[in-house]
């Protein structure tokens, strides 16, 4: 009988652990969903965010119900009181830990107005020769983690979808630019801009992300508002 209470009790702090622990990698444990389940990322970003909760409230449930047994003397409606509260809790920590970006699962590009940005637009990218409907065109600096995020992100959609025409438009030298490129694995288009360029399109802020829409329309994309959402309309299933 001892042994029982035993592997419940053990069970029950597995289950919280495992839960807790997950809370820390909620963001590999997306981009390993997207890849081996779902290839869907604002999907992925919603599950892997609920699956810590899944294994805390487990655990942290059994642990109650091992408490009132010892206990026996716990009024059943305060245990179905203390659950709902432990369930809501484990459902919000992933969320205030690993808060969702206000952008993550929206699309938001706005019309770009900038006439100085829709020529230097033109300065470096020929409007008139592109062929897709839709093209990309993203500022990365290659000493920039969040620029390599996002290219990497890209290049894993595009290893299962078909994601639109990507230009990328680099400050950089050619050697370094080509570098970003391998390591991010993502299949892109090079573009080098100059220094002062880059820094009147982005604003000082990258990533910056503009849309090409049939060879005229140019939406621009801040470094937030390119999240999940946005890439999962930019690609289709091959």
């Amino acid at each position: 009988m001892i042994y029982k209470k035993i592997i419940k009790l053990v069970i029950s702090f597995c289950l919280v652990f495992i839960g807790i622990y997950n809370l820390f990698f909620i963001e590999v444990s997306e981009i390993k969903f997207y890849i081996k389940f779902i290839h869907n990322w604002s999907l992925s970003l919603l599950i892997t965010h609920l699956i810590p909760s899944v294994f805390i409230s487990l655990g942290g449930i059994l642990l109650l119900k091992f408490i009132s047994e010892e206990l026996k003397k716990i009024n059943n409606k305060v245990i179905t009181i203390i659950s709902i509260i432990l369930i809501l809790l484990s459902i919000a920590t992933p969320y205030l830990i690993s808060p969702i970006a206000e952008y993550a699962l929206t699309d938001n590009p706005e019309l770009n107005d900038n006439k100085k940005h829709a020529d230097l637009i033109k300065k470096y990218i020929n409007l008139n020769e592109l062929n897709s409907e839709t093209t990309v065109v993203a500022l990365f600096s290659t000493n920039c983690y969040y620029c390599f995020e996002a290219a990497n992100k890209i290049g894993i959609t595009q290893k299962f979808k078909s994601f639109k025409k990507v230009i990328t438009l680099f400050p950089s030298l050619k050697k370094d630019a080509e570098l970003f490129i391998r390591d991010a694995k993502y299949q892109t288009e090079m573009k080098l801009c100059s220094k002062d360029d880059f820094l009147n399109l982005t604003g000082g802020s990258y990533p910056k992300f503009f849309l090409i829409k049939n060879k005229s329309e140019i939406y621009a994309y801040s470094a937030s508002a390119f999240q999940n959402r946005t890439i999962d309309l930019l690609s289709s299933n091959k």
